[in-house]
């Protein structure tokens, strides 16, 4: 084994530091929602009287970016490798399909989760674009699968009660050996794969994926009542200050509007891991421009 340098810096170390700069990006689950604790959330209460503001105002794009968001969990094995499950995260409106097609007499889903060959599904999301936004098409072929999804693997599968999906992400065991999210596909790019049974074998009959409800732009002194809620344009600092506290120059023009326009710098701001031209989440962000070039900046270098 080659001796270690005490004077190298540890990969492992680096990567943990990243990660504190970059925490924002895991959302904070929302107690109401996920049915956690004394189920209350503020955020939610103040959401509930921003939803219907006008278009383009301060309440009605915080609302937006604070409203309460939902992503499904599931075990799935792909064909390239059956020796082990994956945890795949898919958005709302791919699990509410999967869902009530299990309910639907005609589509008739119920065999989705059935390991044996020729009894199983294989089911297939596709990513599109429509009206400029990114978009899942989730269906199931209609030939039946010629392979088990082996014995040891259903097994072994883990556990996606809400509680143990926190745990994992708080204690980032979602990596990319054990985890994949949906929104990582190409444009036009098809995955498919088998659905694994219920992780709790006495609870197979139940649909085998569970919501996980968030909040993204909040913290948790939001959600608790900690700290006020405010408009998230009201929150935006009217003078920018250099590394030196030295003011910056404003641009010329009117000073509301140019409140409004200056970037917000979230903790992902220039991180390219988090950034993609595609992603809905970085299309709607005040910051996605100057991100971009940020980006754009780094990878010259």
């Amino acid at each position: 084994m080659a001796k270690v340098d005490p004077w190298d810096i540890d990969p492992k170390e680096t990567e943990k530091k990243r990660k504190e700069y970059t925490g924002g990006s895991k959302g904070i689950p929302c107690p109401k929602r996920n049915l956690i604790g004394d189920k209350t959330c503020k955020v939610c209460d103040q959401m509930k009287l921003w939803w219907d503001k006008p278009a383009g105002s301060p309440e009605r794009e915080t609302y937006q970016k604070k409203k309460v968001s939902f992503s499904f969990f599931m075990n799935v094995v792909f064909e390239h490798d059956k020796t082990k499950s994956v945890i795949l995260e898919v958005g709302k409106n791919a699990g509410d399909v999967i869902i009530s097609s299990i309910q639907d007499s005609v589509k008739n889903w119920r065999a989705i989760a059935h390991p044996k060959a020729g009894k199983g599904l294989i089911t297939c999301i596709k990513k599109f674009k429509k009206d400029g936004n990114n978009s899942y098409d989730v269906y199931v072929k209609t030939d039946r699968p010629d392979w088990d999804v082996p014995d040891d693997v259903i097994a072994n599968l883990p556990s996606l009660e809400r509680e143990d999906i926190i745990r994992m992400i708080d204690n980032d065991e979602l990596t990319d050996s054990n985890y994949m999210k949906i929104s990582s596909l190409k444009m036009d790019e098809t995955l498919p794969f088998r659905i694994c049974p219920h992780w709790d074998e006495e609870r197979r009959s139940t649909p085998p994926l569970e919501f996980l409800a968030r909040h993204w732009w909040t913290t948790e002194d939001e959600i608790t009542g900690k700290a006020a809620i405010t408009a998230i344009s009201d929150s935006i600092e009217p003078e920018s200050k250099s590394a030196f506290n030295e003011k910056s120059e404003a641009p010329s023009g009117n000073k509301e509007s140019n409140k409004k326009l200056e970037p917000q710098q979230m903790k992902c701001f220039g991180d390219k891991t988090f950034f993609s031209v595609d992603d809905d989440d970085c299309k709607e962000c005040v910051n996605f421009d100057p991100c971009k070039t940020e980006i754009k900046k780094q990878m010259k270098q």
